[in-house]
This record gives structure tokens, sequence and C-alpha cells, in this order.
């Protein structure tokens, strides 16, 4: 990463700013929404868990072995823990600013 300086137009910084707020903003309501429809489960299935995070079963079990979602085990099936996802969710957010570093 350069140290080079950028000069950018304040209008279009200001409305980059209102978007990313926005961004914001709608994440929250989606994550809300989202909890809304399970909000009488504590814990979730495969499938459940999968469509909260917006994910096929496919990718949702290559993540599981992947050690990338945390789960328990009740009469051997494993189960998802909402708030737990909830925080998965929360920890990957990526801010706008961030953006250019992923690869």
């Amino acid at each position: 990463m350069s140290d080079k300086k950028v000069t950018v137009d304040p209008a279009r910084f200001n409305a980059l700013v209102m978007e990313v707020r926005k961004l914001k903003s709608d994440m929250a309501v989606l994550l809300e929404s989202r909890r809304s429809v399970f909000e009488e489960l504590e814990y979730l299935d495969v499938v459940q868990a999968a469509d909260f995070l917006g994910v096929s079963k496919r990718t949702f079990y290559r993540m599981l072995s992947e050690n990338r979602i945390p789960f328990t085990v009740v009469r051997r099936q494993k189960r998802f823990l909402l708030k737990d996802l909830e925080r998965m969710i929360r920890k990957n957010y990526v801010p706008a600013d961030k953006l250019t570093s992923i690869k």
C-alpha cells in the first residue's frame, strides 16, 4: 500500500459517506429481519442456519468443515445457536473503507 494522497471532490466524498452510512443501516435492518424470522428459535438446524446466513446447504457444510461455524450436538445432530451466527456475521463485516484490501 502506498502513502500517496488522493484529492477527492468534497461532494463525491460526502455522497460516499452517505452511501456507507446507508449500507450500515441496511445491514442492521437485514440482521433484524432475519432475526425476526427465527426469533422463536434459540437453536437452528442445518437448513435453518444456512438460510439465516443466506448460503446454500453445500456452502454451509463447507464452512462447517473448515471450522468457521460454531455448533453444539443435540442427540447426535448439529445445532447452531442463533446468537453465534449473528456474532459471526458481525465479526466478518467489512466496512466500505476496507473493501480495497480484500483479495
